[in-house]
């Protein structure tokens, strides 16, 4: 007799440790899931932004041209101005320039693919300045191209899907990992030391689960802030980068800095098209020989403390002389932008601390059914 009690008391143990262990993961990974699905959304935004502004370079330079009265299939110097995006940005397959017919007129990339027809969501495009197309392996971000009259051709960057999706596996991974964890934990501590608690149990069982739930959504909140301000400071870099391509071949070409006229119209012409940026400026040593504000030209360069600065090599690592680009984003406007993107996860995040709430209430129901069977 006195042996099957012990077997049914383990059975019920089991049973309970079980049904914890699945109310837990299943609380977690519901919380992970919706992180997910907001992070992919918003992320992807990034994304786009960040091609966006680097098309917009060119399809300012383009359009320059063609509201001089020129024939699009004759402007000079696509590639020069594509080449040096195709080849700092990995993401990005092919920058493509089609006609009002479709017939691509010229491309720039080591994947290039025809115009894209099926249209995705643009959401974050109010001002319906650019056009998204998507296929099952890339997606097209199109900005039209437009002389005095009307739009003439169109520009594509064309942009494997697969880019965002793995950045994101990458940092929701480690998340699925500690839900595991955590859920063994508050298994363990429910079914060991929750019953010696006697009267306490059910109290400290809600605290147990309130923690666990708590400790996964501050990885999940962390997980978002670190891709949010990843993405928001993508767009600068990836500008800097760029530009960084273009003036580095002042030096391949043993052209001296002096000999280059213009270097700082353009600069300010970049940070006019690109106004979340506050300064661009090329250092020699760390001293400013041009720069976007001329008041600190021949200083050297000082951190104020409220920017992030993005800094090219234009020289090989080892030269005695250092020549740099430097481009500066305010923290503020990164700070922004990761507060409003998370902001938006704060009622995903209430409804799922509702429903697993609501999880283990039916467990605690269904353990208390069993008792009342057993005994």
């Amino acid at each position: 007799m006195l042996g099957m009690m012990e077997k049914t008391h383990l059975r019920r143990r089991a049973i309970d440790a079980v049904t914890m262990f699945l109310v837990s993961a299943l609380s977690l990974l519901l919380l992970i899931y919706i992180g997910l699905g907001e992070a992919q959304r918003t992320y992807y935004q990034f994304h786009v932004d960040k091609v966006v502004a680097q098309a917009r370079t060119i399809q300012n330079a383009m359009e320059s041209y063609l509201q001089a009265g020129l024939p699009l299939k004759q402007f000079v110097g696509f590639s020069t101005l594509a080449e040096p995006i195709v080849e700092s940005d990995p993401s990005i397959d092919a920058m493509s320039v089609f006609d009002q017919s479709g017939r691509r007129i010229f491309v720039n990339g080591q994947n290039p693919i025809g115009r894209l027809l099926g249209r995705a969501g643009e959401s974050g495009n109010p001002d319906q300045s650019y056009e998204i197309f998507q296929s099952d392996l890339h997606y097209q971000v199109v900005l039209p191209l437009r002389n005095k009259f009307e739009i003439v051709g169109q520009l594509a960057v064309t942009v494997p899907k697969d880019i965002v999706a793995k950045s994101l596996e990458s940092s929701f991974q480690p998340l699925l990992i500690a839900a595991i964890v955590l859920s063994l934990a508050f298994t363990v501590f429910t079914t060991i030391i929750g019953p010696r608690m006697s009267g306490w149990r059910s109290s400290w069982l809600h605290i147990a689960y309130a923690v666990t739930f708590l400790a996964m959504s501050v990885m999940v909140v962390s997980t978002l802030v670190s891709l949010y301000s990843e993405g928001a400071q993508a767009k600068t870099k990836a500008l800097a980068n760029s530009l960084g391509e273009r003036v580095n071949d002042i030096f391949e070409f043993n052209l001296h800095i002096n000999d280059i006229e213009g270097l700082d119209r353009a600069f300010a012409e970049y940070r006019h098209l690109n106004p979340d940026i506050s300064a661009v400026g090329l250092l020699l040593n760390g001293k400013v020989l041009i720069h976007t504000n001329p008041q600190v030209v021949g200083q050297h360069w000082i951190n104020d403390g409220h920017t992030f600065e993005y800094f090219v090599d234009l020289v090989p690592k080892g030269n005695l002389t250092r020549i740099q680009l430097a481009v500066v984003l305010p923290v503020g406007v990164v700070y922004r932008q990761v507060f409003r993107s998370v902001k938006n996860f704060t009622a995903l995040f209430v409804a799922s601390a509702f429903l697993a709430g609501l999880f283990l209430q039916v467990a605690g129901v269904a353990n208390r059914k069993r008792r009342s069977e057993f005994s």
